[in-house]
């Protein structure tokens, strides 16, 4: 009995590795097919740098080992009136904090001279994604720089500043799911500055023509948002090395939403899942969520729409000293701009007792809810400025 029990044990044992190996085999197999299929829709990495590329990393590097840099970060008298959207002139203590910074960022404007002379389109970043940290404070620095000269009624100088804010925040978007995401963080203090700024009163018009042509080209573009899976695919693919995994089931796994994403990528708004009227709309999911890219893409339409519209009624009122009854009177203003991207429809405009309030967007209702109108990127609330 005990010999008979052994050869059982055996044979199970060894069926058991028997379909071990069999699973281990195929999984091999597939996950060698589907590198190769992704291999086929990744990106080959980008190698030229331009010069002013080369300097913003010398100046990122620069503030990672500056003691100035994080003295700076922990002052209280960070001026972050400046881009929270208060409307109070900034105090000497908050002035002398924009001098230091200015110290601090030597080398900045010349970057910034480079980028006001590229086209939009031309905007992009070739090498690893920059970090947040520093982006973000030459961001909140501009934008302390331009509450300054608004403070002076220097127009043209703080909307030079809000301009170069947002094409830097561009250009130094990699295409890929982190450099949008930082893009997206950094360009949503400078909004929300601006809207700051008209209440202190910067000229509309001045505003309007520095950041209209980055605003614009928010536009959704299912190009840029299909390069961006294939960068993360390269990535992705770089990350794993050109060996097969030890585990190429959890590789498989991670990989099983790349098809559904590109198709999104290439819908227009209203045929994806957010163009539904739930709030939580089904998207592909996965380990990897290949497809926040292409969300975050969206965001970015419906948030510069509302700013351009802003813009534009703002302007009218400062041009003719009152503000329009309906969208239809801002006869400057693209129809494409005054649409709300998830409807397709014009976006709410409406007169109110301090001045006008233009959406929110859909975006904001369906996809990111909140509270807080006020801080949402997906609505303005304009005023006359005090």
């Amino acid at each position: 009995m005990p010999r008979r029990l052994l050869i059982a044990c055996g044979i199970a044992l060894a069926l058991v590795l028997a379909a071990r190996w069999t699973r281990l085999e195929l999984a091999e197999r597939a996950w060698t097919k589907r590198r190769a299929e992704l291999t086929q829709l990744a990106l080959p990495p980008e190698t030229l740098r331009r010069p002013w590329e080369v300097r913003y990393e010398a100046l990122q590097r620069r503030a990672s080992d500056s003691e100035r840099f994080d003295e700076l970060l922990e002052s209280p008298h960070r001026p972050e009136v400046a881009w929270s959207g208060g409307a109070r002139p900034l105090d000497e203590f908050e002035a002398l904090w924009v001098a230091a910074a200015e110290t601090e960022h030597v080398g900045l404007d010349s970057i910034l001279r480079e980028l006001r002379a590229l086209p939009v389109d031309e905007l992009a970043w070739h090498g690893e994604p920059v970090k947040l940290l520093t982006l973000r404070e030459v961001v909140d620095f501009l934008c302390a720089r331009a509450w300054l000269a608004v403070g002076r009624g220097d127009h043209a100088a703080a909307a030079r500043d809000y301009g170069d804010a947002l094409r830097l925040a561009q250009a130094t978007d990699g295409a890929s799911l982190i450099g949008t995401m930082i893009r997206y963080a950094c360009q949503g203090i400078v909004l929300r500055s601006m809207r700051g700024a008209l209440a202190l009163g910067l000229s509309p018009g001045e505003l309007r023509a520095a950041v209209a042509p980055v605003l614009a080209a928010w536009a959704y573009d299912p190009a840029r948002a299909e390069r961006g899976i294939r960068g993360e695919i390269t990535a992705f693919l770089a990350e794993v090395g050109p060996r097969a995994p030890d585990h190429p089931l959890d590789a498989l796994r991670q990989l099983r939403t790349i098809d559904e994403a590109l198709t999104l990528a290439r819908l227009p708004l209203a045929s994806s899942p957010w163009g539904g009227e739930a709030s939580e709309s089904p998207v592909p999911d996965g380990p990897i969520h290949w497809h926040a890219g292409v969300r975050q893409l969206h965001a970015f339409h419906a948030a510069g729409n509302v700013a351009l519209t802003a813009l534009a009624v703002a302007a009218h009122r400062e041009t003719r000293g009152a503000w329009p009854a309906t969208l239809a009177e801002l006869t400057d203003l693209p129809a494409e701009h005054a649409l709300d991207p998830l409807t397709g429809a014009a976006l709410p405009c409406a007169l109110t007792a301090e001045g006008a309030r233009i959406g929110p967007a859909a975006w904001a209702e369906r996809v990111e809810a909140s509270d807080d109108l006020g801080s949402s990127l997906f609505f303005w609330g304009l005023r006359a400025p005090r």
